[in-house]
């Protein structure tokens, strides 16, 4: 008989063979979501300025470059797509995390995923502070620039 100790016996779940194969086709199914739209993307971005290099595709590239509203909304809309992929690639990686806790793929992922948001926010929070920095620039003059300093002595302490 094991010793009362405060805390509610918890009986481990052992994953099975099956479990962990369903863990990890999912964990694969959420990274495949959260950085294949953006790889084929760049790619996408790679081949187009390839073929602008290439004489016969000139009329293409010119095509592409004409119908700029048009192309506007094509990347709204892909932008869009992206987002949706990445959101359904977090709850993926929830699902794995509730229904497989033992998995080791998913708790990598998971970590994973909270690194990019973190790195994500404080890449927002830079943005604004230069873009801040840039209108109070503008607003008073090369002087402007010298609150730069402080801004960063604020942030630092």
């Amino acid at each position: 008989m094991e010793p009362y100790n405060g805390m509610p016996n918890q009986s481990k779940k052992i994953m099975t063979p099956q479990d962990k194969k369903k863990a990890n086709e999912l964990c694969i199914l959420s990274l495949v979501l959260c950085y294949g739209p953006t790889v084929l993307s760049m790619l996408f971005s790679i081949i187009y300025v390839m073929i602008a290099d290439i004489r016969i595709f000139q009329p293409f590239v010119d095509l592409v470059n004409s119908q700029g509203a048009w192309i506007n909304g094509v990347v709204v809309l892909l932008e869009g797509i992206r987002f949706i992929c990445f959101v359904v690639a977090m709850a993926l990686m929830i699902v794995v995390r509730v229904n497989y806790p033992d998995s080791t793929f998913g708790k990598v992922i998971m970590w994973i995923y909270i690194v990019q948001i973190i790195l994500i926010v404080v890449g927002v929070i830079v943005a604004v502070i230069a873009c801040g920095v840039m209108i109070n620039s503008c607003i008073y003059g090369i002087r402007g620039c010298g609150e730069i300093g402080y801004l960063l002595g604020c942030i630092l302490h």
